[in-house]
């Protein structure tokens, strides 16, 4: 090897704190251009517009293969990236990187922002630098490198790895995220993206995602698992339409960073394979999470009480596994979306039925935490956890109360107060002492007069998963 291509393994920089992050850029006599970012680097958009203005000063409007040493890398901005593929002119780009970290910028790097000129990913700069001299973008670089047995090697392989230097990290390949690369056919030219396989699902990416929303999303996953947050980030827009990653970019762009990180994963472990139920879940989210989050935190629920009831264990449970960091009111809330999303009527009802069905579960919740299981209103609520420990939050049907919300909408919150107050043994004697009362019928726009009094059996019937409700004759 010539004492050029020695010189990329010899001194580097380091990048100062506080300083816009520079990278050395450098002409190789072979007709590459090497751009080398200084350890511990982080890369914004004006530190790529700043680059690629040296290479062009460099170079001028010829395009030339281009050596990126990314070696000790931290991290890349959506924005750094997106000007790179977008306004660097160069024939081909070898990356080199030894880290799961800078394996990640890259495949971010060419599965989202696609950048026009094939771009590759390599462990050691000999093989990066052969992969330049085969692509035939530089006749000087081929002739003169003295290289031999060039090999177009497919864009998401891996090179086998050594330990050359001292500054080398060496680190364990993206598990699941980077594919291997099988061999190519003869006369068949390779994919420039090959599939991605998160969890032994490959993705498809059918859905171009902006870069913001990709940004946001992996931010949000990075609360618990930082290493996988792109994978998942890029596993949950895969099975998702448009419509479904704008809701959920729009609920994410709206919570605190705990709260961002717990709805991420909660949906990313238990609907990430099932689409419908992952689209569900975020359309239903959208029209009331922060009503059900809103409606905890004036209910006065504030824990879970240590009684030995079905309700207070579910709620224990689900606070261990998504840990004390995250307020009782966003447990609650993903809990009550994740009931009606699992309910038998799912995507069956509106907006306006959906709330109301939430208001009457808060309450009964705030009642069966304190008074446990042997209340009497304790078979028309059912809070439980999967195996998982994910907790779902249910007001159940086949007791009348569902049927009277469907019906009477306008009288939920007359139904609410009356199941706060506790004193009622069964839904039967709940359900008519609300409509023996005044307000229940100027809620109806009748007028009460005094033989006005609901002694018989309840006037409505338990419906079917239809929403059909029929008066009793």
């Amino acid at each position: 090897m010539s004492s050029a291509f020695n010189n990329i393994e010899n001194s580097r920089p380091t990048s100062g704190s506080g300083e816009l992050c520079r990278p050395e850029v450098e002409l190789l006599p072979r007709g590459v251009v090497l751009v080398r970012w200084p350890l511990d680097a982080t890369i914004e958009e004006p530190d790529a517009l700043a680059t690629i203005s040296r290479i062009e000063e460099l170079v001028g409007d010829e395009p030339r293969p281009l050596l990126m040493d990314m070696q000790g890398m931290r991290y890349a901005s959506s924005g750094a990236l997106a000007k790179f593929a977008r306004c660097l002119h160069t024939t081909r780009m070898a990356l080199v990187g030894t880290s799961p970290v800078e394996q990640t910028i890259v495949q971010f790097f060419r599965a989202i922002h696609q950048p026009s000129y094939p771009a590759s990913y390599f462990a050691r700069d000999s093989e990066a630098l052969e992969w330049l001299a085969g692509g035939g973008a530089s006749g000087a670089l081929g002739a003169s490198s003295g290289l031999q047995g060039h090999h177009e090697f497919a864009p998401n392989t891996v090179i086998g790895r050594s330990a050359p230097t001292g500054w080398f990290r060496v680190g364990k390949a993206l598990a699941g995220l980077l594919v291997p690369t099988a061999e190519p056919k003869s006369g068949a030219r390779p994919s420039p993206v090959r599939p991605l396989v998160v969890d032994g699902m490959e993705l498809h990416r059918s859905v171009n995602v902006s870069a913001e929303i990709l940004d946001l999303m992996t931010t949000a996953f990075r609360g618990k698992t930082r290493h996988k947050a792109l994978s998942m980030a890029l596993a949950v827009t895969d099975v998702l339409d448009p419509a479904g990653i704008t809701g959920f970019a729009d609920l994410l762009g709206q919570c605190a960073v705990a709260e961002r990180s717990l709805i991420s994963s909660h949906l990313y472990r238990h609907y990430r394979r099932s689409p419908a139920k992952l689209a569900l879940w975020i359309a239903t989210a959208n029209n009331t999470y922060f009503y059900a989050r809103a409606c905890v935190v004036s209910s006065g629920i504030r824990r879970a009480r240590l009684n030995p009831g079905k309700i207070t264990a579910a709620r224990l449970t689900d606070r261990e596994s998504a840990g004390h960091n995250v307020r009782q009111e966003v447990r609650d809330a993903i809990s009550l979306v994740s009931g009606l999303v699992h309910s038998p009527w799912a995507a069956r009802l509106g907006i306006g039925s959906q709330r109301n069905i939430i208001s009457v579960g808060v309450s009964l919740a705030r009642v069966l935490v304190t008074a446990g299981d042997n209340h009497g209103l304790a078979g028309c609520y059912r809070e439980y956890t999967d195996i998982y420990d994910a907790r779902y939050s249910i007001v159940e049907e086949g007791t009348g109360i569902i049927d009277f919300i469907l019906r009477h909408p306008e009288a939920t919150g007359l139904l609410c107060e009356f199941i706060r107050e506790g004193k009622y043994a069964s839904p039967e004697k709940l359900l008519r002492a609300v409509t023996s009362t005044s307000r229940f019928l100027r809620l109806l726009g009748i007028e009460a007069g005094p033989s006005v009094n609901w002694t018989g059996p309840t006037p409505w019937t338990t419906s079917s998963l239809t929403g059909n409700l029929s008066p009793r004759n």
